[in-house]
């Protein structure tokens, strides 16, 4: 805590910030305060929810996370304030700025790079946030992929990884939930899911080059970000011969028999059986993916019977990694039978077996 209250004073020796630095910050200790009293956090969570929808919120907020020895609590509050605004308030916003916010969003998201993770995400939801109201014409490159790709051009590897990585994941995601956004207009609502799904390709070539480099949890990340980009929609339209051999594809598969990215290849595995399917039958353009994808989910079934033994097996009070494998399995297999029923229904004895 003497830490935080020596860099609050450091920040708050910056003029115009020092109130209400000292406000804030307060208000937020108050908060995370287990031994505050429910009327007292009430007040301090009216506070700084009030704050956040000030205008003035936008350039402090900002400053603040340009800052060098910001206190983690205030760089998370900044950050959401940022994502607050951009989600909700973006019409506050005179054209010029939308410009030099979009910039400072991207130094943002690399020089937090190495975290907190939180504060990461949340600037980088603030980017997808702009990409939710700015038509991809708007930025420099055709839109929020290669506008981003051109600025961490030329940083350091580590750095540009993390940050791509991060927004390949947030960018469909977002775009799936921009329903939820009554700021932001009808017309982009549509738009904003057909820009990304038309930027599908270029976000699995990024994604392909991601997929080899080193670093922890760096496979496991691609495999998300990959079953977000596949749950979008947009490789309904790609070639299926093509998209089953694709490398991200073949990552996917083969992550079924690796406990490190098990969750993360089942998620992916199941959004390409759904890209696949459509009233419960394989779509015949899609056929070579069906054909790529029944053997591979059927190969499973040795393991998943393993695995649900040993689950069984188990004390009834404990959550053996077993289990996690064999609810993963089964999500799987359920997915494929409801999806391809009538390939199942008219199939081979070999898939009436699963």
């Amino acid at each position: 805590m003497t830490e935080e209250i020596e860099a609050c004073n450091a920040l708050a020796a910056v003029g115009w910030l020092g109130g209400l630095l000292a406000r804030s910050h307060q208000a937020l200790n108050a908060v995370h305060n287990p031994s505050t009293d429910k009327e007292a956090r009430d007040k301090h969570t009216r506070y700084l929810e009030d704050w956040q929808s000030a205008t003035e919120a936008w350039t402090i907020s900002d400053a603040v996370l340009h800052e060098p020895n910001c206190p983690l609590q205030l760089q998370f509050y900044c950050a959401q304030t940022l994502r607050f605004k951009v989600q909700r308030d973006f019409e506050e916003l005179p054209e010029p700025a939308v410009a030099n916010l979009r910039s400072s969003l991207a130094d943002l998201l690399l020089r937090y790079y190495k975290g907190p993770s939180a504060v990461r995400t949340q600037l980088a939801l603030a980017i997808a946030g702009m990409a939710a109201h700015a038509p991809a014409d708007s930025w420099e490159g055709g839109g929020p992929l290669p506008w981003f790709a051109s600025r961490i051009s030329g940083k350091p590897t580590e750095a540009a990884l993390t940050c791509m990585l991060e927004l390949l994941t947030i960018l469909p995601q977002a775009s799936i939930q921009v329903k939820h956004l009554l700021s932001v207009k009808p017309d982009r609502r549509r738009m904003i899911k057909k820009e990304l799904a038309l930027a599908t390709p270029l976000a699995l070539q990024m994604l392909t080059s991601c997929l080899n480099q080193q670093g922890v949890g760096i496979r496991e990340h691609v495999l998300r970000a990959f079953a977000a980009w596949a749950e979008l929609g947009g490789m309904a339209s790609m070639d299926a011969a093509q998209l089953a051999q694709h490398p991200l594809v073949e990552a996917a598969l083969a992550g079924l028999s690796n406990e490190d990215v098990f969750d993360s290849s089942v998620d992916a595995v199941v959004q390409l059986i759904y890209v696949s399917s459509g009233a419960g039958s394989p779509l015949p353009q899609m056929e070579p993916l069906v054909q790529r994808l029944v053997p591979a989910v059927l190969q499973q079934r040795g393991l998943f019977t393993r695995a649900l033994g040993h689950a069984m097996q188990t004390a009834p009070n404990d959550v053996p990694e077993d289990a996690d494998l064999a609810k993963g399995l089964a999500r799987m297999f359920a997915e494929l039978a409801e999806c391809y029923c009538t390939l199942i229904a008219t199939g081979t004895a070999e898939l009436l077996t699963c």
